[in-house]
């Protein structure tokens, strides 16, 4: 399956280094989840 997110960013709220960490941490949490790692 697929799996699709839609984020309404606000640079009031989140700046640059927010987008960098969530990048990050749905990278890795796609990766441990991935029919791959099984």
């Amino acid at each position: 399956g697929r799996l699709h997110l839609s984020l309404r960013w606000s640079r009031t709220l989140l700046g640059e280094g927010d987008g960098a960490r969530l990048l990050d941490l749905f990278t890795r949490h796609l990766a441990a989840t991935s029919s791959e790692a099984v």
